[in-house]
């Protein structure tokens, strides 16, 4: 259903649209939000944020949605009872629809008047202020902000992936070794995650008998086998620095559990991946995580992509798409 909103969302942006088919996919898009729960549009309402933020013709459909969507759910956001079985609107709901009101007010600002534009906004801010609880106030964006993507002047057209800028970034040793670790962590976390499935060691993979030639020791992997792990963990650590992150051992930091087995007999490896149970993500680093998650995907669809310019076209590529476009699985 995401998948769905964000996908008709674009469409309704589309230039080569007539009015007739604009009003379809507007149809379409409002027909859909009126029967899916507020928590589903959560992700659609963050990239609005972004996007009404510099108010054109082609934003009509989503202040049209908008309106109708905050009339519906007023009592979701306002009301301390909440409204049925959607229950009441968490604080981060309540932050995006004060951002949303800000970014379309601030815009209406700043440019000059357009009689059928300010006709569809008005009665969007009026639906958004009117849900919103009259005590509400939006605090600082703050941590927040440092994760946001750069906006595009225009992002209609083909998907462009802009990946963090970490030219400037250089790792030291300890950061070097950090993310050999690291790679080490995410193998046998991987490989205890295909054992407990039924998965055993194979001289290749297979599906159907649940083999997999990746089954052994780190220790016991080619080169590139070991970069597959070390490449993107290297990518998230460049990325989190270029984000004024800083990575430092906490008191009793290093202290790991008892290295896997080193037997270079596959069938006898054993992983043994730190046991992170009792570890909990604060909001501010499962932002981050969300962030550096799109950063990875960015990465990996410009190399497809400059892959593809370099060979002048080839098949369709699944993930040549927005981030927000893909699967939660994905």
């Amino acid at each position: 259903l995401e998948a769905t909103l964000h996908t008709v969302y674009q469409l309704s942006k589309g230039k080569m649209l007539t009015n007739v088919q604009r009003q379809s996919v507007s149809d379409f898009l409002i027909t859909l939000t009126r029967e899916v729960a507020p928590v589903m549009l959560l992700k659609l309402l963050r990239r609005l944020t972004v996007d009404l933020a510099k108010l054109n013709e082609y934003s009509s459909v989503a202040l049209k949605m908008l309106t109708l969507f905050y009339e519906r759910c007023s009592k979701y956001y306002g009301s301390p009872m909440g409204q049925g079985a959607y229950g009441c609107a968490t604080d981060e709901e309540k932050k995006l629809s004060m951002a949303l009101f800000s970014s379309i007010f601030d815009s209406l600002s700043k440019m000059e008047y357009d009689a059928d534009l300010f006709g569809k906004a008005l009665p969007c801010l009026t639906a958004i202020g009117s849900a919103l609880p009259p005590d509400y106030a939006m605090l600082d964006q703050g941590e927040d902000d440092m994760f946001a993507k750069p906006t595009v002047e225009n992002d209609i057209g083909p998907y462009t992936p802009m990946p963090i800028n970490t030219s400037n970034v250089v790792l030291t040793n300890e950061l070097n070794t950090l993310i050999q670790k690291f790679s080490e962590q995410f193998h046998d976390s991987w490989a205890q995650k295909r054992m407990d499935s039924g998965w055993t060691y194979g001289n290749s993979k297979s599906v159907e008998e649940k083999t997999h030639n990746r089954l052994k020791p780190y220790s016991m992997l080619s080169e590139l086998e070991k970069e597959t792990y070390r490449e993107p963990i290297r990518d998230a650590v460049k990325a989190m620095l270029a984000l004024d992150w800083h990575i430092e051992y906490s008191e009793g930091g290093g202290q790991t559990t008892a290295p896997a087995s080193h037997d270079n007999n596959p069938n006898n490896y054993r992983p043994q991946p730190a046991d992170m149970t009792n570890l909990t993500l604060s909001r501010e680093m499962m932002n981050l995580s969300e962030r550096l998650s799109e950063d990875g995907h960015d990465i990996q669809a410009l190399r497809e992509k400059v892959e593809l310019n370099r060979r002048n076209g080839g098949p369709i590529n699944l993930i040549l798409v927005p981030f927000d476009l893909m699967t939660e699985t994905e």
